[in-house]
């Protein structure tokens, strides 16, 4: 019975195979940006990426429960 999925993704697989590409008109059509659009773009890009927190050995968790906080 753990295996019920095998049986809705073999469905889904013959019944997709002839379904309609609902993206297929924007295949190999790309929209002209404007130099606004574009630099704008390059803004965004050119912005440092965010630092993600990780948890070392030496760090311990948080011990201040979120109803402590005011």
């Amino acid at each position: 019975m753990s295996d019920w999925w095998k049986g809705v993704e073999a469905a889904l697989e013959s019944t997709s195979a002839e379904a309609p590409d609902p993206w297929a008109h924007l295949a190999g059509e790309l929209p002209t940006l404007s130099d606004a659009q574009r630099s704008f773009l390059e803004q965004v890009a050119g912005q440092p990426a965010v630092h993600r927190l990780s948890l070392d050995e030496a760090d311990e968790p948080c011990e201040i429960e979120p109803d402590d906080v005011h």
